[in-house]
């Protein structure tokens, strides 16, 4: 025989496609009669196939299991006196305490081949009555028994029946043995029996034998290889299979190997399932309940784009990939709703969701360390992040629930922004969660598992909708409708700017009264009506329309300084169809000609097309302009733009020198000297 022990076979932490193990399972072989090397993987191999190393880790996924062979000396031969159940079963629980230090509470199956059956039920009777090893008893999950004799055939004892299991392999068996084995299974029975151990979470899966072995018939019949417990716990499945080959596989075409690989795999789902709604309910972060505004304006099949994509199916070189979905667009635009609105939508298909604020790498830490002391129900503050961050991520890996993690506002992606969050570092990798990450900053599709979701304005009737409940007007007021149009038109459809629009006209009694008045204000006033911060009834938001151009303009200017300086020219041109053609540039980047605008951006060289479209790339990167790809040009947004000239308006020698450089380039442009 091996060397005994818990060995293990398979990893999913050490395959080609590394992942932490979720499960462990433990196969457990019978007696060795006929004193064979190896009989621990005998037990289970046909030809040169294992099938628990060779087919089982396959058919489980997405689910990451290590698999470990328990060897111990089951040969008769040195002496009926050897033969004692319980000491294999205490050996067993010693060792799964040892293998599983790390991770206690991993869900555990038992895989059992005849008497095997018998060890592992001894254990887990040992384990109910010995405190120490409560956390094997605990993780059990599914016990899988291939023609287990658990109680007396037809006409027959227990130990009737492990005699004729004994002379499949000894024609002529030994009294003394035949006795002990007889006492000791006896034993065992009526231990389990009065043990009751099994909790109700713990499903079985019993198959028996449908073939004879030869002249002894079947050696284990149905209702000896079956438990016969009550309600959907116990499966009971026949094979075409005799006592010997009821476990072992050559090929997964085999219609045994089939029926056995998909049935321990559904058993195995149903099992965790239970133990999930058995276990105390993981606390979502932030405790307090997190819906979208009353007024927030539902976008439907922007929601239903990002449950696609978390519902897809991965091809078979990505199984067991966390599935993230990146939401973009320029900021304003309800993005943060949109994630809101998809969180309440299904928020009871998850065991726990986590909002995550992702502006900065301390406000990640931050809330890190909240869902840390939720999961660890404790108030300890003094922790090191990176500890905190590790235990929460190994947390997440071993959890065999269904998780919802938002980092909301992941707006500095790029590796040059002063407040870069490499999230990476924290997105956990098990593929029981789903991801969504919103950021201003189109890296966000780099980082989905798929195409991502880009958000754009609201449509005319979404952003009519939007202004009228936060002005809290009836639309059939004469003229309202029409009046709102050109409002939300001005505005840009932005959601930010239409509810903040709509909420001061709800605060402004002459104006919700009349609402022709508030074009004529909001272009006079326009500046300091876009700097006011919205308040909690318009939106979970604590920037103001301003603040969030002049953070993602700053994010620019440190990426590429003549990205932000080229926002600032663009100012000075119509806001819609920016065609390339307009700059005069070609494509030779040896060209030393330089445009009459070039100086303004602090160019040191010649300027050539490449670098205008990277600088362009940047903006795009930002949501601070948006490329049309039909027609080759590039866009800003309205405010955007109203944006930048009002802020040019306070340095009147930057205007002045932006103005006659672009004079200088014949095209038609704004004045904003006036």
């Amino acid at each position: 025989m091996g060397q005994p022990g818990l060995h293990v076979i398979y990893d999913s932490a050490s395959s080609d496609l590394p992942h932490v193990a979720e499960l462990d399972i433990v196969a457990v072989h019978g007696l060795n009669f006929k004193n064979n090397d190896d009989h621990a993987r005998k037990t289970w191999t046909m030809g040169e196939k294992l099938w628990l190393k060779d087919f089982l880790p396959d058919a489980l996924l997405p689910k990451h299991a290590r698999v470990m062979l328990f060897e111990y000396n089951s040969s008769p031969a040195i002496g009926a006196t050897a033969i004692k159940l319980s000491g294999h079963a205490n050996n067993l629980l010693q060792w799964l305490k040892l293998k599983r230090k790390s991770d206690p509470q991993r869900p555990l199956v038992f895989i059992c081949h005849s008497l095997g059956g018998l060890i592992v039920k001894e254990a887990l009777v040992a384990g109910t009555l010995d405190a120490t090893y409560k956390s094997v008893v605990e993780a059990a999950c599914l016990l899988v028994f291939f023609a287990t004799p658990h109680q007396g055939g037809n006409y027959a004892s227990l130990g009737d029946v492990v005699a004729k299991i004994v002379r499949t392999g000894m024609s002529k068996p030994r009294n003394d043995l035949l006795d002990a084995l007889k006492e000791n299974s006896d034993q065992a029975m009526q231990r389990f029996e009065q043990g009751r151990h099994l909790p109700e979470r713990c499903l079985v899966l019993s198959f028996y034998e449908g073939d004879s072995y030869g002249k002894l018939g079947l050696i284990v019949d149905k209702k000896s290889a079956t438990l016969n417990l009550p309600g959907t716990r116990e499966k009971q499945i026949a094979m075409h299979a005799d006592h010997s080959t009821i476990c072992k596989f050559d090929s997964l075409d085999s219609p045994g190997c089939e029926l056995v690989l998909g049935t321990i795999a559904d058993e195995i789902e149903r099992a965790l399932a239970m133990s999930r709604s058995a276990t105390s309910p993981v606390p979502s972060f932030p405790l307090s309940s997190m819906t979208p505004v009353k007024t927030f304006v539902q976008r439907p099949s922007l929601r239903d784009n990002i449950r696609s994509q978390l519902t897809r199916s991965l091809e078979a070189d990505r199984q067991g990939e966390v599935k993230k979905v990146g939401v973009w667009g320029m900021g304003g635009v309800g993005k943060s709703q949109l994630a809101l609105s998809y969180l309440q939508c299904y928020r009871t298909e998850y065991d726990a969701t986590f909002w995550i604020q992702a502006d900065q790498t301390a406000s990640v830490d931050r809330d890190f360390l909240a869902i840390y002391r939720l999961l660890a129900e404790t108030t300890l503050s003094d922790l090191d992040p990176e500890d905190v961050k590790r235990e929460v991520l190994s947390w997440f890996a071993r959890a065999s629930g269904k998780y919802l993690v938002i980092f909301d506002g992941a707006d500095s992606l790029h590796q040059t922004n002063k407040d870069f969050v490499d999230l990476s570092q924290y997105c956990p990798g098990s593929p029981n969660l789903h991801i969504i990450i919103t950021s201003r900053s189109s890296i966000a599709k780099s980082m989905s598992t798929f195409e991502g979701v880009s958000v754009e304005e609201l449509e005319e009737s979404q952003s009519v909708e939007l202004f009228l409940a936060c002005a809290e007007i009836q639309p059939a007021r004469e003229g309202v409708l029409a009046e709102t149009k050109l409002i939300v038109h001005e505005l840009g459809y932005l959601a930010l700017a239409v509810s903040m629009a709509g909420r001061y006209v709800s605060q402004t009694p002459r104006l919700s009264s009349d609402l022709t008045a508030y074009l004529d204000e909001f272009r006079s006033r326009r500046r300091d009506l876009l700097s006011e911060t919205p308040d909690k009834l318009v939106a979970r938001y604590h920037h103001s329309v301003m603040t969030v151009w002049e953070t993602s303009y700053d994010a620019v200017s440190e990426q590429l300084p003549e990205a932000g300086r080229l926002l600032t020219l663009l100012c000075f041109i119509h806001f819609d169809d920016i065609f390339l053609e307009l700059f005069g540039l070609g494509t030779d980047s040896s060209s030393t000609a330089v445009a009459p605008w070039i100086s303004v951006l602090g160019c040191q060289m010649g300027a050539d097309l490449h670098q205008l479209e990277n600088w362009l790339r940047v903006l795009e990167n930002y949501s601070l302009c948006q490329r049309k790809m039909v027609q080759s040009s590039y866009s800003i947004h309205r405010l955007v733009h109203a944006w930048g000239c009002d802020r040019l308006r306070n340095d009147e020698d930057e205007v002045d020198r932006f103005w006659f450089q672009e004079s200088m380039t014949g095209t038609e442009s704004i004045d904003l000297r006036l």
